[in-house]
């Protein structure tokens, strides 16, 4: 009750301020110490102190029922608010596009895919199930709607059937090894570029028909290694043929994308530069 309201004053949405309330709302270990310190001081008499006991406990007994409460919560909260804040949302039937990609995720891997795609003046339309989120966006200009990316109607909306590819940066590894199943099964032909969790996960996506694949923490780690190793005097060419030996062996099996080496090019026109001179 005091958790929701304080959250909301900090720019909490209202989904993430419902389930961390119900998460933290729950009492721990550290209660059923502090009542048998308070008993043993007196402070409590044995029957009071026995009764608060097991209030504690039946609490953290329904810890774990919290979690899909707190998402009911949530998803209910968002399907409101959609529909009494931002009813233009939802996305409209996009009739005048073709050869766009669909991006489903618009968190910061989504939106960084969206710039990039913009410098290259390809059209993208996007997806996200933040409603909040995308009513800041939909108002800031950008064409992002609210919706599930693993239902077929929905990505309709967004003229798949006219789109030349679609980006999948979604968090919840279910939830995309889902999506990839619903897409490849309603578009044969669409090509389906997923962010997945880590090799495991890309051998699931890969078998469900995706076209190209980036473990997150793979790229994410070569290009911090690479970093580091150029920092200490590895020469560059070397840094990436260590870097490329490291993907042939970690994409085996995996349908690659044709992926840039890591973020190292200011990196090595600093050292060209005192070379030079």
């Amino acid at each position: 009750v005091l958790f929701v309201p304080v959250a909301r004053l900090f720019g909490v949405p209202w989904p993430t301020a419902i389930r961390s309330a119900l998460l933290l709302g729950t009492a721990g270990e550290f209660a059923l110490v502090v009542v048998g310190a308070a008993m043993t001081g007196g402070v409590l008499s044995p029957d009071v102190g026995q009764f608060m006991m097991i209030v504690a406990a039946l609490s953290m007994a329904t810890t774990p029922f919290m979690m899909p409460l707190g998402q009911a919560c949530a998803k209910w909260v968002q399907r409101r608010s959609t529909g009494a804040r931002a009813p233009d949302a939802l996305a409209p039937k996009q009739n005048d596009m073709t050869a766009h990609v669909v991006i489903a995720g618009f968190g910061r891997v989504g939106q960084t895919v969206a710039q990039l795609l913009t410098d290259q003046k390809v059209p993208y339309v996007a997806l996200d199930l933040d409603a909040a989120a995308t009513y800041r966006r939909r108002r800031a200009g950008l064409p992002v709607y609210f919706g599930d990316a693993s239902r077929p109607d929905v990505l309709e909306r967004l003229g798949m059937d006219h789109a030349a590819a679609i980006v999948l940066t979604l968090d919840n590894p279910q939830m995309t090894k889902h999506a990839v199943s619903a897409i490849r099964e309603r578009w044969p032909d669409i090509l389906i570029y997923v962010r997945a969790r880590d090799n495991s996960h890309s051998g699931e996506l890969e078998e469900l028909g995706a076209t190209g694949i980036v473990p997150e923490t793979l790229e994410s780690s070569l290009a911090l290694a690479g970093q580091v190793l150029h920092g200490l005097g590895t020469p560059m060419e070397a840094v990436n043929t260590l870097i490329d030996r490291i993907r042939d062996e970690q994409y085996v099996g995996i349908q690659q994308p044709a992926l840039p080496d890591p973020p190292l090019a200011t990196t090595q026109s600093k050292s060209s530069g005192q070379e030079k001179s």
